[in-house]
C-alpha cells in the first residue's frame, strides 16, 4: 500500500544550475498560493541571496582544462545577445561566475550548445527555451556530470550524477533528480510552467523526515499538473469545479458558493480584466484585454511585453529601462547572468 506524503512548502524556482534560483516560498495548502514567511532552497548550483547576486555554495570539485575552455567558449558564443537585450557583457564575471556551478562534461553536448549558441546569435530573440528539457543547453546545466546518485550527499551540484533531460541538483545536502512526468506518474515535486519556470516541494513520506530525492516534474505545456497527492494530473478547464488555482489550466479558481468554486476563464482581446488574459494579451490600464508590445515598443511592466510567449496563456515578458525585450522574463533572468550582469557568489 503507497504511503500518502504531506507536501511542503513549494518553492517557485528558475532551476538553471548555470547559476540562477529565485525561490520564493509558497503555502502549504496545495494550492500554490504565495506567502511571506518561508525562505528559498538552494538548488542547481545557485541560490538568489538578493541584491543582485547568487551564490554557488562554493566548488565540490576541480575544474579541468576543457571545463575552463568550455565557459569561455560559452560566454563569447552568448555575448551579441547581451546588447539586444539591454545588457552589457562582461566576460570575465561570466567566467568566474560559471566556473562555480555544476555542468555536464558530455563533450557532443557542449559542442550541440555551443552551436546552438552561435546560430541564435544574430537572432534577438537569442537565448534557448527553457522549458525545453531536451535543448542541449538546458541539458548542459540540469545534468552535471558529478559521481553521486540521488539521495547520496552532495555539496554542490557538482557532486551530482545527471541523467538525459532530467533536471539533477544538490539541495540540503542531498543529490536530487527530477524527471519530466507523464499522466498518473508519482510521486511528483512540483510543475514547470510554459516558460521554464519549475515550482517545486520535495515530498516527505508520513513517518520520516527526510524528504524523497528521485520524482517527477509535471509540465503545464503537457497538460499537466502536480496535484495535492503527488500525482501528475489532467489541468482542469474552463468552468470545471477546483479547490485552487494550480489545477486550473486558466489558473484562476473563482469562489461561487460555500460549497462550489469553478475555474474561469481568462478574457481575451477587448474584454474586461482584472489580472491576467489569454494569449498573447495583458490587462491593460483601461482594465481591458489589449495586445501585448513587440520587442522595443515603450513599456510600463513586463506584463506588458510578448518576448518570445508565442502567444501562451500566462507568460511573461520582460520590459527594461522602459523597452520590452526580445526575450520572456525568465529568460532575462537567466541572460543577467550569462552577460555577467548576475555574478556567482561563494
Amino acid at each position: 500500500m503507497e504511503q500518502t506524503e504531506r507536501r511542503p512548502a513549494i518553492h517557485i524556482t528558475l532551476l538553471l544550475a548555470l547559476a540562477f534560483t529565485a525561490a520564493i516560498s509558497c503555502g502549504e495548502d496545495g494550492e500554490g498560493t504565495p506567502s511571506s514567511d518561508g525562505g528559498g532552497a538552494a538548488t542547481g548550483g545557485g541560490a538568489a541571496t538578493g541584491g543582485g547576486t547568487t551564490t554557488s555554495g562554493g566548488s565540490a570539485s576541480e575544474s579541468t582544462r576543457e571545463d575552463s575552455e568550455f565557459i569561455s567558449d560559452l560566454c563569447a558564443a552568448i555575448a551579441p545577445c547581451c546588447p539586444t537585450n539591454h545588457l552589457l557583457d562582461d566576460l570575465a564575471v561570466c567566467q568566474t561566475s560559471l566556473g562555480k556551478v555544476g555542468m555536464s562534461r558530455d563533450a557532443q553536448l557542449r559542442t550541440a550548445c555551443l552551436d546552438e549558441l552561435r546560430g541564435r546569435a544574430t537572432s534577438p530573440a537569442c537565448m534557448p527555451d527553457l522549458a525545453d528539457l531536451g535543448d542541449p543547453c538546458i541539458r548542459i546545466f540540469y545534468e552535471p556530470s558529478g559521481p553521486r546518485a540521488p539521495g547520496e550527499a552532495c555539496t554542490t551540484t557538482a557532486d551530482c550524477a545527471g541523467s538525459p533531460e532530467t533536471v539533477t541538483y544538490c539541495n540540503f545536502s542531498i543529490c536530487v533528480r527530477h524527471t519530466v512526468g507523464k499522466l498518473g506518474d508519482y510521486p511528483c515535486f512540483g510543475e514547470q510552467t510554459a516558460d521554464g519556470i519549475i515550482r517545486w516541494g520535495l515530498p516527505t513520506p508520513n513517518g520520516t523526515t527526510s524528504p524523497l530525492s528521485a520524482g517527477f516534474i509535471c509540465q503545464r505545456r503537457a497538460g499537466l499538473y502536480c496535484a495535492f497527492d503527488n500525482r501528475c494530473t489532467l489541468l482542469l478547464a474552463d468552468g470545471s469545479r477546483c479547490a485552487g488555482p494550480v489545477a486550473c489550466n486558466s489558473q484562476a479558481c473563482d469562489y461561487v458558493d460555500a460549497d462550489t468554486s469553478t475555474c474561469r476563464a481568462l478574457p481575451s482581446a477587448g474584454q474586461a480584466c482584472d489580472i491576467n488574459c489569454a494569449g498573447d494579451n495583458y490587462c491593460a490600464d483601461s482594465q481591458l484585454c489589449a495586445p501585448k508590445l513587440a520587442a522595443g515598443a515603450a513599456c510600463a511592466g513586463d506584463d506588458q511585453c510578448t518576448g518570445t510567449c508565442e502567444g501562451s496563456d500566462l507568460c511573461t515578458g520582460s520590459c527594461v529601462q522602459g523597452a520590452c525585450l526580445p526575450t520572456n522574463g525568465a529568460q532575462s533572468l537567466l541572460l543577467g547572468v550569462w552577460c555577467g550582469q548576475i555574478p556567482v557568489s561563494g
